[in-house]
Formats: structure tokens, sequence, C-alpha cells
């Protein structure tokens, strides 16, 4: 019967009880050879990885919004602009002006807020991923007009903007 792998594993020399070297478990767990230039390898990948996912990550919660001249335009002509963050991130803090209706009761709020289905309206939340949703829900309501405005901060300087001359 043999020893299971976690022993340590001996070299036998030519005569039975004879060990020229005893292998310690930290010797056995640092790479050797090409398992250094996989580890290597492994986390070059996995550092890639990141900055892709992060890259997208930026693209996707970019994507579909209103661009901030027409937004501006927009709001000057009287769009009605909502936060679809949660009650408690509206409550801690929000923008003047705001109605707030969290992404998860926008179905059933909205229509009674604002029954015109060809109101315009800017929708924005913490980073604009929800806002994202948002949209294409109201869009999938026949609101024709919704428009993503993105996240809080981004929100925040579009407004800044349309108070200054």
């Amino acid at each position: 019967m043999g020893y299971p792998s976690s022993y340590p594993r001996a070299s036998v020399g030519t005569t039975p009880n004879t060990v020229n070297r005893v292998e310690s478990a930290t010797e056995r767990l640092q790479p050797r050879g090409p398992d250094l230039l996989f580890t290597r390898m492994d986390w070059t990948f996995w550092t890639v990885v990141a900055v892709a996912v992060f890259v997208a990550w930026i693209y996707l919660t970019s994507r579909g919004q209103i661009g901030e001249k027409e937004a501006l335009e927009l709001l000057r002509a009287g769009a009605k602009v909502v936060d679809v963050r949660s009650v408690r991130e509206y409550s801690q803090e929000h923008l003047a002006g705001v109605i707030n209706i969290p992404l998860g009761s926008l179905s059933d709020s909205l229509p009674a807020l604002i029954p015109d289905k060809e109101s315009v309206v800017l929708l924005h939340c913490l980073s604009g991923t929800r806002s994202g949703m948002a949209r294409q829900r109201l869009k999938s309501l026949g609101y024709a007009n919704a428009h993503n405005l993105g996240s809080f901060q981004r929100a925040k300087t579009i407004l800044t903007k349309l108070d200054r001359p």
C-alpha cells in the first residue's frame, strides 16, 4: 500500500535505506519549469479579462444615452426627469425637481404620474444601467420619447448647466 500524495517524496539510492533527498511541502508547491510560465500567463490572462470586462461595462452603461446638448434642449422644452433608484438611494441624495419612481414599480406608477405617452421622459439612476433598463421598459409600454440620461453625476451636471444662462 502506497502513501498518500501529500507525504514528502523521497529519492531512493542504490541501497533500500539510503535517502538522498526529502522534498519538503514548500518545495513541492513552488512552480518549476513550464509551471512557472503558466503561472505568469495565468496572471496575465486574468488581468486582460478584468480590463476587458471593465471596458465592456463602460461601453454598456454609456450605450443608448442621450447627448448632453439634446438633453438640455428637451429639458428647456419641459421634459420630465425620473430617478429610477430605490427610495433609500433617493432619500440619501437627489436632484431638485426630479420624480422618484424605483425601477421595480415603474410600470405601475409612471402611467399615473405621466399619463401622456408622448411626453418626453429623461431617466437616470446611479450608474446609468437601471435607467437604460427603464428606458426599454417605457418603450415597451408605448412611451416613445423616453431617454436614458445616464448616471446620477451626469444628470447632476446636465441639470446644473440648465440653471446657468
